[in-house]
């Protein structure tokens, strides 16, 4: 409506009051010349929120025994997530091992892998064996200051070898922090703690450890992302451009 206005009248500065509410958005939200003079904020002390996500609706299943995940079977086709919100909580997705430690490499693979992988340490992989491609199993590898995020193609527990869909930083050194190390993510063994979750792509489920033992997923809100990349983006074009958003 502000745009129709200016580009029919020269409108002055304006000034949009949000209400209070959750707004959805599915794709992000352009801003571009047209858009310049113009300051949104919140109306007097609301809180409106402006999301990307979406609310996972289904079927929930209490654990078949103790200490295993509900399971919340989800409408067929739901797309993938990598991220979860619980009742406005970031929800850790399940891995191992759990958060502030790391395995470490044992080894590259010899040629023609080399750079494509690397032998794990022990059992450290094994529970992987058969659950790369549409299950969804990721490495995130350190190495130095920066961090690869890496889909699985293979993991072989007789050679102890795993095999990544692209390359990655593989560094073996004797010290420790020297990185070689990772861990794994999102696989149905590793969702063993509170407040864990992982979605399985193939079977369209999403398993959840409460995060005490008293809590029941009914009474909760959980979120995953729609909108790939950012919310907001100022797509301004010179000379168009003119600035004073607010």
């Amino acid at each position: 409506a502000i745009r129709q206005l200016r580009r029919h009248s020269a409108a002055p500065n304006v000034t949009v009051l949000i209400a209070p509410g959750t707004y959805p958005l599915t794709q992000p939200l352009i801003l571009t010349a047209e858009d310049s003079f113009t300051t949104w904020k919140a109306a007097g002390r609301a809180k409106p929120v402006h999301s990307g996500g979406r609310v996972l609706n289904g079927t929930w299943s209490a654990p078949a025994k103790p200490g295993a995940p509900w399971t919340m079977a989800l409408p067929a086709q739901t797309p993938r997530f990598n991220q979860l919100f619980v009742s406005g909580e970031r929800a850790t997705r399940a891995r191992e091992p759990e958060w502030g430690s790391y395995f470490q490499m044992e080894a590259e693979l010899p040629a023609p892998h080399t750079g494509r992988g690397f032998i794990y340490r022990g059992h450290d992989l094994t529970p992987l064996v058969g659950q790369g491609g549409a299950h969804g199993a990721e490495l995130v590898v350190y190495n130095s200051w920066q961090a690869s995020r890496r889909n699985i193609a293979a993991v072989n527990a007789s050679s102890r070898s795993v095999l990544l869909t692209a390359g990655a930083a593989i560094a073996i050194e004797p010290y420790a922090n020297s990185g070689s190390r990772y861990y794994a993510e999102n696989f149905a063994a590793a969702c063993d703690s509170p407040g864990e979750w992982y979605h399985d792509l193939a079977a369209s489920t999403l398993l959840w450890q409460p995060r005490h033992a008293a809590e029941d997923p009914h009474g909760l809100e959980f979120v995953a992302p729609i909108v790939a990349g950012d919310l907001l983006l100022l797509d301004g074009k010179p000379p168009q451009s003119r600035g004073h958003l607010g």
